[in-house]
């Protein structure tokens, strides 16, 4: 009997040497999860920053280019509007 506890007894250290390795194995695995996940925060926060970027950019380049369309209706405007008092004061000459 004396045998069959040392047996067991052993048997017990051994899967407690391996436990304790696989276990700072994963203590190891998680600290460097938890770093990954940190940095993934991090990114997400520079990511919302770069996106209020891209929308602000994006909505100041739409008003550039409606600057030349509006320069452009403003023209036609006056130019119409020249026409019409020509053509207008044309008739008013030609009765007076």
């Amino acid at each position: 009997m004396d045998l069959e506890h040392e047996k067991r007894l052993t048997e017990a250290i051994d899967r407690g040497k391996s436990n304790t390795r696989r276990i700072e194995k994963l203590e190891s695995e998680t600290g460097a999860l938890h770093q990954l996940a940190t940095a993934v925060a991090v990114m997400a926060e520079q990511l919302k920053g770069l996106n209020q970027s891209v929308t602000t950019l994006t909505n100041e380049v739409g008003e550039i280019k409606e600057k030349p369309a509006k320069r452009y209706d403003l023209f036609v405007t006056a130019a119409i509007t020249a026409v019409v008092g020509a053509v207008i004061g044309g008739i008013i000459g030609f009765f007076i």
